[in-house]
Formats: C-alpha cells, structure tokens, sequence
C-alpha cells in the first residue's frame, strides 16, 4: 500500500502520513451521488413495483392484497398473449434489419472522403431528435391518404397503402421508422470499433493477397464482435420497451382501440394503468417484463462465448 501511496502524484499525496484510505474515501464521495441515484431511482423503484404487482390497486383507494392473482390473471390474458407477440416481432424486426444496416452503413462512412464528417452527422440527427417530432413526420410522411409516400408511388403508377391503419403492414411501417431512427447510433458504435481495428492487419492480409471479402470475413467482423454483442444487446433492451413511436403511430392515425396489430408490452401496460386503472395489475406486466430482459440479457451474454473475439 505504500509503495502505491508512494507512486501518487504531490498534488495527492500531499504529507508524508498521507493515507491511501483517504484516497479510496474521496473516491467514493465522487460515486456516491450516482450510487445514490441508481438505488433511488432504478433499485428501489423495482422492489415497489413487485409489492404493487401482488396487489389489486386502482391508485384512487388502499391497494388489496391479491397474491399471485395478477400473475394468474397475466397468464391467462389473451391481449397480453398478442401484445408479447408483436413485442417479439417488433424486436426482431429492429434486430434483424438494423443491425446489418447500422454495420453496412459505419463501413460505407469509415473512408475518408470529402465532407464525411457532416454524412455521418447527417445520420446522428434522427437519434438526437425527439421520438415525438419523429413520428409526426412518418405519420405525415405515411398518411393513406394524403401521405407523401403514397404520392410518390402514385406518380409512378403504383397503388398506395394504408401504412399504418392495415393490420397486415402497419408493425412493418413502424419497424422500418425505427430502424430508421437508430441508425445512426448503430452506425456511429460500429464506426467506433472499426476504427479501433488496427490497420497493420489489413496491410498484412493484402501482402498475403487477402481480398476485400476476405479482409471483411476474417478481420473486421471477429474483431468487431464485441461491438456487435453490445450493439445487439441495447438493441433488444430498447425494443422490448418501445412505447412513444407505438403511442403516437396509434392515436394521430386514428387507429386507436381497434388496431391490435400494433399493442407491444409497453404499451398495454400503460393502456391498464391509465385508461382501466389496474395498477397492480399493471405493475405485474412491468415485473415480468424486467425478468424477461434480464434472462435474454443473461442467455446472450453466456452465449457471447461461443462467437465473440475478445483477442488478447
């Protein structure tokens, strides 16, 4: 312990009967407000929601206690049962087109070529805006009627469809905004890991006659799946708790209350807590949606094992 005491600049140190507890203890005072934030607004918040989920609670009168009859009740509920089947495909829609996007894209923007900076920033701009303004403008851009998707196609003779009213296309018409809207993010993360690859290999596997695809399949991508492996776990967490696109995609085009075919998770939790008042109810949908996540966060990271190049 001395020596390390021993190592620390004059500035810190200070004396001579200098402690390195001190140092340990003014380090803890910087983590304490985060420490402190994440117990009173994420730990704590967990545990009142699982009390509330073993409750009949209204939020107007004294909660009751039900036991297991929420989770009973979740189980056997038909409009959950869809609701956690268009999370899945909503999910795995993100997953499977914005992932290769976001790649394909940070590999087209990692050259350097006149004006590159403002291209990528170009694409930065739909993440850093409001999910809000976002889907106003898809939802304009979207209308059936007097959307300009549907008079673009027009012009060129084809027949326009009601995006976001047809039950059949409307969870297709959100995936594609979304992946839309994080694509940047996805491509400014994978620019970052590309840009971490050293470029001695690529020179030696060109020496070694190593193609471009070559280069792609031996180089970039198992060094790059560390990024990929966090890439695609923010992507699942984020689209198992979509809920602002769905919310204003529903209510501005009208479809509210009778198209199911966009009800995610998220959404119906909310629908019971502010339009049916089951807040315990509720709560249960919220518990078993963090158990959810926390086991596929689990079986993805134990799985990392078997693809993700970590090097030495």
């Amino acid at each position: 312990m001395s020596a390390s005491v021993e190592r620390l600049p004059l500035s810190i140190r200070g004396s001579d009967n200098y402690s390195f507890h001190r140092v340990q203890f003014v380090g803890l005072l910087f983590v304490l407000p985060v420490v402190l934030g994440t117990l009173i607004l994420n730990v704590l918040p967990t545990f009142a929601t699982l009390g509330i989920s073993f409750t009949s609670y209204d939020m107007l009168t004294a909660p009751e206690w039900v036991g297991l009859g929420n989770y009973e009740r979740l189980l056997a509920d038909e409009f959950a049962g869809q609701a956690l089947r268009n999370t899945i495909v909503y999910t795995a829609g993100t997953v499977f087109l914005g992932i290769p996007a976001g790649l394909g894209l940070a590999l087209l923007v990692n050259n350097p070529l006149p004006g590159i900076r403002l291209i990528r920033l170009a694409y930065i701009v739909p993440y850093v805006s409001s999910t809000v303004a976002i889907a106003m403008v898809w939802q304009w851009i979207l209308n059936g009627k007097l959307g300009l998707l549907n008079q673009f196609l027009k012009m060129l003779g084809i027949e326009g469809q009601s995006w976001l009213t047809n039950p059949n296309i409307a969870m297709l018409s959100v995936i594609v905004v979304s992946v839309w809207q994080g694509l940047g993010y996805n491509m400014l993360l994978f620019l970052a890991g590309l840009q971490s690859i050293p470029e001695a290999l690529y020179e030696a596997a060109k020496i070694d006659g190593g193609g471009a695809r070559s280069r792609l399949w031996h180089i970039t991508l198992p060094l790059l799946s560390p990024t990929t492996f966090f890439v695609l776990i923010i992507t699942l967490i984020s689209s198992f708790q979509v809920f602002s696109i769905i919310y204003i995609f529903t209510f501005t085009s009208g479809a509210a209350g009778r198209l199911r075919s966009l009800d995610v998770w998220v959404y119906y939790l909310w629908q019971n807590i502010f339009s049916f008042n089951r807040a315990g109810y509720a709560a249960a949908m919220a518990f078993g949606l963090f158990v959810v996540i926390a086991a596929v966060t689990y079986i993805q990271w134990r799985a990392s094992k078997l693809w993700v190049f970590y090097g030495e």
